[in-house]
């Protein structure tokens, strides 16, 4: 679960619309080094991102999963 959540909050950081990507296995997240000593750098198998305060005008949105 860890493996599928950290791909997809890579992809999601790549993605014009979404704004900021929240997950402390990403390099990017402020609590990456505290995951890394505490959690064996594995994260969690939680994410959760914000979308950009204008998703019409950066791009294409990601499908919604069905």
């Amino acid at each position: 679960m860890r493996q599928r959540a950290g791909a997809v909050a890579r992809y999601l950081e790549g993605v014009p619309c979404v704004k900021r990507v929240l997950y402390p296995g990403l390099e990017s997240s402020p609590y990456h080094e505290l995951v890394k000593t505490q959690m064996n750098g594995l994260g969690t198998g939680i994410l959760s991102f914000e979308l950009a305060d204008d998703v019409n005008g950066v791009g294409p949105r990601p499908e919604a999963p069905r």
